[in-house]
């Protein structure tokens, strides 16, 4: 076994779906083998509302992706529907250039009162990577320098895609991240964000999935930001694969 790493799915895979048919589609994929969710917006719905249609179907929210500016204006509110979602985390899924040009050692520095304001509600604060945090700045890479000077309350949330993507190494990022990752994206494709099933692309999961284990990875949260078919077959076909390789559910 993994050591503890479980598979998750990322609900922002599935949002065409879910915006036809919320509770069947979460139906649909608990039936599939699914036990756990990260989610991207609410639909609409309450935090009170989504949870009990999750309860319904022995789902659970274990993280949530939360824009930074919402985080930054309604920390409380933000804090209390997390709580009801039972998610741990608060995940910022994005951020623009007019966060980070002036320098990743800044932004680093500005996350700092969102962190202690969620570990002060139990929860924790969370960063989730793309491409562009790779570009260099002062000649290393933009991520090398932000994680030098992130509070040590944050974690990351490593998208392993966006990383190869990038041209960088997974499995480097996943030891240098070491402690701090207990969340990441399992997400595969080829290069210029054509993605795939996890385990139909030509990321290295072979060298990957242990990689996650020796670095404390708790949840492989499975995510395809298109889907080169229907949305809820690559992401049982992305367990399917995973617990092939020794991950749980």
């Amino acid at each position: 076994m993994m050591g503890g790493v479980r598979i998750g799915v990322q609900l922002y895979t599935l949002r065409s779906l879910l915006e036809a048919d919320f509770p069947g589609t979460l139906r649909r994929l608990a039936q599939g083998g699914y036990r756990s969710v990260e989610t991207a917006g609410l639909h609409g719905r309450t935090p009170e509302e989504f949870r009990a249609v999750l309860d319904e179907y022995g789902l659970q929210a274990v993280s949530s992706h939360v824009g930074l500016g919402e985080l930054r204006a309604k920390v409380p509110d933000v804090a209390a529907g997390l709580r009801t979602l039972g998610s741990q985390w608060a995940v910022v899924p994005w951020v623009g250039k007019d966060e980070y040009g002036p320098g990743w050692a800044t932004f680093a520095a500005s996350l700092a009162p969102l962190s202690d304001a969620l570990i002060r509600q139990g929860l924790a604060l969370g960063y989730h990577n793309h491409a562009f945090e790779f570009e260099p700045e002062g000649g290393r890479p933009g991520y090398e320098v932000f994680w030098e000077a992130t509070p040590p309350g944050v974690i990351a949330q490593l998208d392993l895609y966006w990383v190869w993507d990038a041209g960088q190494d997974p499995v480097a990022w996943l030891r240098r991240l070491k402690g701090r990752v207990p969340l990441t994206h399992f997400k595969d494709g080829h290069r210029g964000a054509k993605f795939t099933p996890v385990g139909e692309g030509e990321l290295d999961w072979a060298a990957i999935v242990p990689a996650a284990r020796e670095a404390g990875v708790k949840w492989a949260i499975v995510e395809l930001d298109e889907s080169p078919r229907d949305p809820l077959d690559c992401v049982l076909a992305s367990r399917e694969y995973l617990l092939r390789q020794g991950l749980e559910d």
